[in-house]
């Protein structure tokens, strides 16, 4: 399937979803799928609104003023945003809009894979950088392991003040023209990799999609620091899981890892079954090491879980977490999947 198609198919996902927040037209993007510089806005204003295209406001004018300025044209770049739909009276996206949208932005950037993101504004810098300061580290180039990219999933990252902060001030509008001028040079040292300044690993650590096949001396590394993070997570719950089981259950997984390093931080569990009521995936056992809670860490593994159950064409997620998992429920269904629950030991793993 070419970027084009999956862009549109992504698209027309986004506007079947009646759940996602906001209900003013969606502005989803412009540009080049093949582009090698992504630019990312927090949401759309009123002119874009109106017009369902991003960034064709004063802000916008701006920005697609230095863009002309470097001797690019606009449509060899790609502009889009976080939040795809306005926001009432044009205020800041609230963490939940945001939140709502990240997986449909994660498979964007996944299909464009670009050379190098601009995110524009706080909000969409700490999409990328949770921990980063606008005032600081705009102009920077970072190098930043997340789900999913190019060159053992890495992305290349550089925020930039937003052009409507820019044209508070002179002094805003300086850094933001001062980094621009710096593109061109930040794509040649991408090509060659060097001096990049690489982010906290403990602050967005890779994710890693590992299959349990065969036993090696790696293998058993992982399944007893999955054991180690299993029996955290039970002793916690007061729950009593025979090891015996576990072992059974663990082979048949699929496991997602999040790794600090060659540190195993989280794991989720996803094993595809079949029962009358339908095949689908069991998604259970989400465990985030207790150093790295707070981090947004859960919503990702779960975000690429769902990805890989699309990828299988699964119609069903079966949980043993009950109604009490709301987030898990509201987001399983939000993306078009039949939820129900299951007895961890009805499986018949």
């Amino acid at each position: 399937m070419n970027k084009v198609l999956e862009l549109e198919n992504l698209k027309q996902e986004m506007i079947n979803d009646k759940n996602l927040q906001l209900k003013t037209n969606l502005v989803f993007g412009e540009g080049n799928p093949d582009c090698q510089v992504l630019f990312i806005g927090e949401a759309p204003g009123a002119m874009e609104d109106e017009l369902v295209r991003p960034f064709v406001g004063r802000s916008g004018q701006l920005l697609r003023k230095n863009i002309r300025e470097l001797g690019w044209k606009e449509e060899e770049v790609y502009i889009t945003n976080i939040v795809k739909r306005r926001p009432p009276e044009n205020r800041d996206p609230l963490p939940e809009e945001i939140e709502a949208y990240r997986p449909y932005l994660a498979r964007q950037i996944e299909i464009i894979a670009p050379k190098i993101i601009i995110p524009l504004g706080r909000f969409s810098m700490n999409f990328f950088l949770p921990e980063a300061k606008i005032s600081r580290d705009q102009g920077k180039l970072f190098k930043v392991a997340l789900s999913a990219g190019e060159a053992g999933g890495y992305w290349h990252v550089a925020p930039m003040f937003h052009p409507s902060a820019a044209l508070r001030g002179n002094t805003m509008m300086k850094a933001f023209t001062d980094s621009f001028k710096k593109l061109p040079t930040m794509l040649k040292t991408i090509k060659g990799d060097t001096n990049i300044r690489m982010t906290s690993q403990s602050t967005n650590p890779k994710m890693e999609t590992v299959k349990i096949k065969k036993i090696t001396r790696f293998d058993k590394k992982i399944l007893a620091r999955v054991n180690e993070l299993f029996l955290e997570w039970w002793a916690k719950r007061k729950y009593k899981v025979s090891s015996e089981y576990f072992k059974k259950f663990i082979k048949k997984s699929q496991l997602l890892l999040i790794c600090d390093g060659e540190k195993i931080v989280g794991v989720l569990t996803m094993v595809k079954i079949h029962k009358l009521s339908g095949e689908g995936f069991f998604i259970e056992h989400l465990m985030i090491d207790e150093n790295y809670r707070g981090r947004g860490l859960g919503k990702l593994l779960m975000s690429h879980a769902i990805k890989l159950a699309k990828n299988q064409r699964a119609q069903k997620i079966f949980l043993t977490c009950g109604k009490k998992n709301k987030i898990g429920h509201s987001l399983y269904k939000k993306m078009g999947f039949k939820v129900e629950e299951v007895n961890f030991y009805s499986l018949g793993l």
